[in-house]
């Protein structure tokens, strides 16, 4: 949704504090406008438009099926797969 990265700022305005150290979560390309706008965004389970994009920019990328849990790590101009149990 586009309005995120506003509702976002109207929050932050609300209860006078800042993106500073700010996580975002998203799934999917409609939530790229959001993830842009914090320190550090992670794309869980993205659709393929959200995976590009995180790929491009160096986000934390993290992949669960079931009781798994997949971190694409950054190596360079490269991604490694980390697994960890849930």
């Amino acid at each position: 949704h586009d309005n995120k990265p506003k509702y976002l700022q109207e929050l932050l305005e609300k209860h006078g504090v800042s993106l500073s150290e700010s996580i975002a979560v998203g799934d999917s390309d409609g939530d790229i406008p959001l993830l842009n706008s914090v320190e550090n965004p992670i794309a869980f389970n993205p659709n393929s438009k959200l995976l590009n994009h995180a790929k491009k920019l160096g986000w934390k990328i993290v992949i669960e099926r079931k009781n798994v849990s997949y971190e694409l790590e950054k190596t360079g101009e490269n991604y490694e797969l980390t697994k960890t149990n849930v």
